[in-house]
């Protein structure tokens, strides 16, 4: 269960299932919005990939107009360079990391981990903000131990990583104005109890033997023993001024969520579990907008589930024949190498309780397939964006979302799901 202790009087949080989250309800479920991009891929599997044009919009081609030929290098655009520094970060060296007990941690076959994504603040740039929001605070957990992977957006002489002095806790100092801050942390759940009490009463043991009928105390010994062991689930709380959160291990599987808070300020946390038998999965992050000429498009990096930037990926928006509101893309390696075509559905999503500011930039949230060279089906991604409305040279807006690749045709209990079960898009 989720519990929330927020400060503020108008936030009204609530979780929700990938089809409650786009809000596709009423012209497509997700079982139908799948079912027919595998029709789709079967009927058209004969007809050539049309030419690329990826300077107009096209909104009625497969793959809206992109095709799976290589390409430059971050697409041949030195705006993707600034695109990597916002979305991904830098590396951090976490001290924490080279303890006996992390590393045992991280080798024990028996542990879980997951990868955390946490950004607070203005998830859209924001150039009217002039008040600073200080978001200074901590993310603690109840057991195992917690890696600092990588920061987001901290500013030198601004916002600092506190020195860490204990594997359970970690700590900084960040205010934001027009933009956010963030971190990406590895959680360790060892399985095995990792918190001992001891009893601190002694206790005595005898030893005795009957002689000549009578009972003779033979041996005393004072010993302390174990005799409490706390193996309670797993708790990560996510603790600053405006807003404290706590979830559970169960939670950090998959998670993906927003919470609005004052001034339409907002945390966003994603979290996928590593497992030792995984298929790919891993996050996304960029721009996501309408350029100076009214094109609706996205620009972003692909990065594995610990952050590093693996690819980056770029398409368009808006509205096919149908009506239907539609993404279409195209995600590469570093070195330029076709990976897949990516499309799918988006949404607005709004939150009813917020203030006005938050409602304009409230956003929405997208899902939907990626796919092979040769139309095949080959995984999923599903986040959120913050849009902006407002055409400009340089997109405004922003989104955040996880990818995952498929194993096979079925997931195992190690992918967090169930044998013989068949992997699905809410599943990472």
């Amino acid at each position: 269960m989720k519990h929330y202790f927020i400060n503020q009087n108008s936030l009204n949080t609530r979780k929700t299932n990938a089809a409650e989250k786009l809000g596709l309800k009423g012209y497509y479920t997700l079982s139908v919005f799948i079912g027919a991009l595998l029709l789709l891929s079967v009927g058209c599997s004969q007809t050539p990939i049309e030419a690329e044009n990826t300077d107009t919009i096209n909104t009625s081609a497969e793959f809206g107009g992109f095709t799976a030929s290589d390409e430059q290098p971050a697409f041949g655009s030195p705006e993707f360079a600034a695109i990597e520094t916002e979305a991904a970060g830098v590396e951090v060296v976490d001290a924490i990391a080279a303890q006996p007990e992390v590393v045992s941690m991280e080798a024990d076959p028996e542990a879980r981990s997951y990868v955390v994504r946490v950004q607070w603040g203005k998830l859209e740039f924001d150039s009217t903000i002039t008040v600073a929001t200080d978001w200074s605070g901590s993310m603690t957990i109840n057991r195992g131990a917690e890696v600092v992977r990588r920061k987001i957006h901290f500013e030198d002489g601004q916002d600092e990583l506190l020195p860490r002095t204990d594997r359970r806790l970690i700590e900084w100092i960040s205010k934001t104005t027009v933009h956010n801050d963030g971190l990406l942390v590895e959680v360790f759940n060892p399985r095995r109890p990792d918190s001992v009490q001891f009893d601190t009463t002694v206790i005595v043991v005898t030893d005795t033997s009957v002689v000549n009928g009578d009972t003779v105390l033979t041996d005393r010994k004072d010993i302390t023993v174990d005799t409490t062991v706390f193996d309670s689930p797993l708790t990560m709380t996510f603790a600053t001024g405006p807003l404290t959160v706590s979830f559970t291990g169960s939670e950090l599987m998959a998670l993906d969520t927003i919470i609005y808070v004052q001034d339409s300020c907002a945390v966003l946390i994603q979290s996928t579990r590593v497992d030792r038998k995984v298929c790919p999965k891993g996050y996304l992050a960029g721009k996501w907008g309408v350029t100076a000429d009214g094109a609706q498009v996205f620009r972003g990096v692909w990065m594995t589930k610990r952050g590093t930037v693996d690819g980056h990926l770029k398409g368009h928006w808006g509205v096919n024949d149908d009506g239907r509101r539609m993404f279409w893309g195209k995600w590469i390696s570093n070195n330029g190498r076709f990976e897949g075509f990516l499309r799918g559905g988006w949404a607005p999503r709004l939150n009813d309780n917020a203030s006005d500011t938050a409602r304009r930039h409230a956003g929405g949230a997208f899902r939907g397939e990626i796919f092979s060279s040769d139309r095949a089906p080959i995984g999923f991604l599903k986040g959120h964006y913050m849009s902006s409305e407002i055409p400009s040279e340089h997109v405004g807006g922003r989104f955040a979302g996880k990818w995952k690749l498929r194993c096979g045709d079925r997931m195992t209990d190690d992918d967090g799901g169930h044998a013989g079960r068949t992997l699905g898009d809410d599943e990472f």
